[in-house]
């Protein structure tokens, strides 16, 4: 059996990045799903390195592996954004998925107490 095609869609990172945006634009996968299948090529590279590849192909990876850990970063930010914006206090509120600031305040005067180190 031979790896050829796998190697060649590994070393580039062109490829990479177009799959990312593919999940993304036309699979309407999410940020966290988008992660998965990052760190599931970072896994077929290790998976390659170990099993023996050509001579060539272990400097092409670590080209698609800087790629891969920029890309892992940008859409771990991008993940983290996105949270930010969905569970901001003030968005939850407006969808009525969440208590009012003057009921959070109540919430946090009755914890408070319980914060305080002796």
């Amino acid at each position: 059996m031979t790896f050829d095609v796998v190697d060649f869609s590994l070393c580039s990172p062109n490829l990479l990045l177009k799959f990312i945006d593919f999940l993304q634009d036309k699979c309407k996968l999410g940020h966290g799903g988008s992660l998965g299948y990052i760190d599931v090529i970072s896994e077929m590279i290790v998976f390659r390195k170990l099993h023996g590849v050509p001579e060539a192909v272990p400097r092409k990876f670590s080209a698609t592996e800087l790629y891969h850990k920029r890309a892992q970063k940008t859409v771990a930010k991008m993940m983290r954004l996105q949270w930010m914006q969905d569970f901001d206090i003030e968005t939850l509120e407006a969808r009525g998925h969440w208590a009012t600031m003057e009921e959070l305040l109540e919430v946090v005067k009755f914890h408070l107490p319980c914060t305080k180190i002796p």
